[in-house]
């Protein structure tokens, strides 16, 4: 007889999405500008980069790209955060959180498996003797 047994999953898919949290605002923070650019930090597991641009877009992108979930699971998140350099009693200021998350879709696999049937024999032989003799 056949029968069908699931061996393992195999990944048919993944999917990533993105989302920037941006906690405060350019205009109320006192900026301290570098060839007459702010100055933007992205601190992620991967490390940290320092870039100066006038374009908050650029700065969402290259924090995309800093922020990359790892594992083996089907449901995985990381997170890079985003900081502007001040110039004020603290150095750097958080801006912002781009949160990332990767979904993983799986399928499973099954192989055809002959089964056959098992007669049981008893064997008494072990019984028979005395365990002190």
């Amino acid at each position: 007889m056949l029968i069908r047994e699931k061996t393992h999953l195999i990944q048919v898919g993944e999917e990533y999405s993105f989302k920037v949290k941006w906690h405060r605002r350019i205009v109320d923070l006192s900026v301290k500008l570098t060839n007459g650019m702010p100055s933007f930090v992205i601190i992620s597991n991967y490390g940290r980069v320092e870039f100066q641009t006038r374009n908050l877009n650029e700065v969402e992108e290259q924090a995309k790209f800093f922020c990359y979930p790892r594992g083996r699971r089907a449901i995985e998140s990381d997170k890079a955060y985003i900081y502007i350099e001040t110039s004020g009693v603290e150095k750097e200021t958080l801006l912002g959180t781009v949160f990332c998350t990767r979904v993983r879709e799986f399928h499973p696999m099954y192989d055809l498996i002959e089964k056959k049937e098992i007669e049981y024999v008893l064997d008494y032989s072990f019984h028979s003797r005395s365990y002190y003799s």
